[in-house]
């Protein structure tokens, strides 16, 4: 079995309770964990303010300094797509004649939105 001296010995006072977790320099376990100093907790804070600052400070130029030129850009970035349909080839019988052929056919596609409005097109 085991030896004697490789056996952890059990003491009471080795067992934290669970209103302990928070160990501060008080406890009678303080060897174990030290508590968080006051500059940790002043760092901490203006490291979050600065980073929360920065980004204020980005949205605000975005939107209110720049933001008539992200409109323009946004407008200009409007794009439709539509598929086309490939032309196919044209299928001739035994003697060499066209049994189906491609005769072009165009349609007009018109989204009610993106017409101009009434009066704007003859330039007024």
């Amino acid at each position: 079995m085991i030896p004697d001296k490789y056996r952890i010995k059990n003491l009471e006072d080795d067992n934290i309770e669970p209103e302990e977790t928070l160990i501060d320099a008080m406890s009678e376990h303080s060897a174990i964990e030290t508590p968080i100093g006051r500059k940790v907790f002043s760092l901490f804070f203006i490291f979050i303010s600065v980073i929360l600052l920065f980004l204020t400070f980005k949205a605000f130029q975005m939107q209110v300094i720049d933001g008539k030129k992200f409109a323009v850009l946004a407008d200009r970035s409007v794009l439709s797509k539509y598929p086309l349909s490939a032309i196919r080839g044209i299928i001739y019988d035994s003697d060499g004649r066209p049994l189906a052929a491609n005769i072009p056919s165009f349609d007009l596609v018109a989204i009610h939105s993106q017409l101009p409005k009434s009066g704007d097109y003859l330039g007024r």
